[in-house]
């Protein structure tokens, strides 16, 4: 079990898996109080809740970049769980009509504040129509809207590669170079990497036309994706 000690927070890594599919759930919490939000909680609520005990963490939210079951499927057990509130994008809830049960919505640019810290929710649509990465402190979480190596997959409804172009070209002009990357999957090189590594070494960060990069990424779509989860 990784701990990853930033200015205000600590960032803490579970990786969760389902079969084939694997995942990293994240865990921020304030250095100061000990409380914490989740990011993406999914598969294994006991992982999850081993993390939380063993660090004395009190968790206060649980936040969701887009709604695939991989990244929501645990959202309502550990809201009930803790009897905490989840967050996901006005515009996922909306575009999807998903269940508002349960859910508390944002929208693009707000800042939540949240078990000690202040949260920027940044509206990356593309992958689905309403992906949101979180910025919390020096650190970025991004769901499967960039990976270390690549971009979200754009198939299904909502998903746009032109509006993906248009998320990552903003995360290039927004987000500062110490800013570390905790993406929702991982595939060769390790997670937790700065930005300004990312904006070198994938592809998709360095594309500067937009048919060029729907071009790109579409190449691959029919053939899902070539990299495995580890």
């Amino acid at each position: 079990m990784r701990v990853d000690n930033l200015n205000t927070v600590n960032v803490y890594w579970c990786r969760v898996s389902s079969g084939r599919s694997i995942n990293y759930s994240w865990i921020v919490a304030d250095k100061l109080t000990r409380q914490a939000v989740i990011i993406d909680p999914a598969w294994e609520l006991t992982t999850i809740t081993k993390i939380i005990h063993k660090y004395s963490l009190q968790l206060k939210a649980v936040l969701v970049t887009h709604h695939h079951h991989d990244h929501i499927n645990l959202a309502d057990s550990v809201s009930a769980l803790y009897r905490i509130p989840a967050f996901i994008s006005k515009s996922e809830m909306d575009f999807y009509a998903l269940p508002k049960e349960g859910f508390i919505t944002f929208t693009d640019g707000q800042i939540l504040s949240i078990a000690g810290m202040e949260i920027r929710a940044i509206l990356t649509p593309g992958h689905t129509a309403g992906s949101t990465c979180f910025l919390i402190d020096d650190a970025l979480f991004t769901g499967d809207t960039v990976f270390n190596e690549g971009c979200g997959m754009c198939v299904g409804r909502g998903a746009d590669a032109a509006q993906l172009f248009i998320s990552l070209r903003r995360l290039k002009r927004e987000i500062r170079d110490p800013v570390k990357v905790y993406p929702g999957h991982r595939y060769l090189t390790e997670l937790g990497a700065q930005w300004d590594t990312l904006k070198k070494m994938n592809i998709y960060l360095n594309i500067k036309d937009e048919e060029t990069f729907i071009n790109f990424r579409m190449r691959a779509e029919s053939i899902k994706n070539a990299f495995v989860f580890i």
